[in-house]
């Protein structure tokens, strides 16, 4: 099983070809955070995006929603949260025979997510290794340690920094409904770059490499 390492793209990897990359946009909801802590994925939204132009992003596929069986109870805090209950997934696919599909559909591009750090990337990578498929994407790009920097002395939850934005969230915690939230929040981030000449860099991106 290979080791997954992260690095810093070097200032040469900083081209305007390499925005020639399509970007997945990404939520998930969960059980609860931690998939050591025996937490699974419950559904996921995904949008593929070309970022290229800097402005006026075409959306090329979705927003899509799956929702799978995570085969353990939801706990009732974390209904609380999204709403979703063990009978809404029951009996659906598990994640595992989702995922050759979902890998297949976001190969070669970079992972977008609000807080990737600690949910999105940590649980699909968990997911992902457990059904034996490896990582697709060639970056990650985290929107929330971004957002503090742009915007800071403000709340930073999804929602409510893009109503500061003059957004309004769609579906507040289902996966689909975050993903269109985050995707006019990834349009205000390049928006807001436009005069410092935007780059993989100033967008911290980091490169997610893989030691055999």
């Amino acid at each position: 099983m290979s080791v997954a390492t992260r690095e810093p793209l070097k200032p040469e990897d900083f081209s305007k070809e390499y925005w020639h990359r399509l970007f997945c946009v990404v939520d998930l909801e969960t059980t609860g955070v931690g998939h050591h802590n025996g937490h699974r994925i419950i559904s996921l939204g995904a949008c593929i995006v070309d970022y290229t132009p800097f402005r006026n992003a075409p959306t090329l596929d979705g927003p899509h929603e799956i929702f799978v069986d995570p085969g353990r109870p939801i706990p009732f805090r974390t209904t609380q949260i999204h709403g979703m209950r063990d009978q809404d997934v029951r009996g659906r696919k598990p994640f595992k025979e989702r995922a050759p599909a979902f890998v297949k559909w976001c190969q070669g591009t970079i992972l977008v997510a609000h807080n990737a750090a600690v949910v999105e990337e940590p649980m699909l990578r968990d997911e992902l290794k457990a059904a034996g498929i490896a990582w697709p994407f060639i970056g990650t790009l985290d929107t929330l340690p971004l957002s503090r920097e742009l915007w800071p002395g403000q709340s930073h939850k999804l929602s409510t920094l893009v109503e500061s934005l003059g957004g309004t969230p769609t579906g507040i915690h289902t996966a689909k409904g975050d993903v269109i939230t985050l995707m006019y929040l990834m349009d205000a981030i390049i928006e807001k770059l436009q005069d410092h000449k935007a780059t993989l860099e100033r967008l911290k991106v980091h490169h997610i490499g893989e030691v055999l």
